[in-house]
């Protein structure tokens, strides 16, 4: 951990952080005015993995950047993934999809 490294560079890193985090203010309406439409839902992560449920169902193969709020730390990661399955839901008092996902790597090398 970077605090018992560097507690000074940790500390200074905790408070950018908190500074950006004020800045921003409503994290989904600041994404969906610079990416689009931003959905917030709580997701399911494994090591390879991603899951969540959506609105609207995307298509196998599609591209989706996932901006996580990890509210536990203090942070947000922004991870890219590829659409592996989207299926619709069987409960009807929820409408909508399931979307199953794999992390994306980027570009072989």
């Amino acid at each position: 951990m970077l605090a018992q490294v560097n507690p000074v560079v940790a500390s200074v890193l905790t408070l950018l952080n908190r500074k950006i985090q004020f800045a921003l203010g409503d994290t989904a309406a600041r994404l969906s005015a610079v990416f689009g439409k931003a959905q917030m839902t709580d997701v399911s992560i494994s090591g390879s993995a991603i899951g969540f449920f959506s609105e609207e169902a995307p298509n196998d193969g599609s591209v989706i950047d996932v901006f996580l709020d990890l509210e536990s730390i203090h942070s947000e990661v922004v991870i890219r993934m590829i659409v592996i399955e989207s299926r619709a839901s069987a409960d009807p008092e929820n409408p909508g999809f399931w979307v199953r996902g794999r992390f994306d790597d980027g570009p072989e090398k």
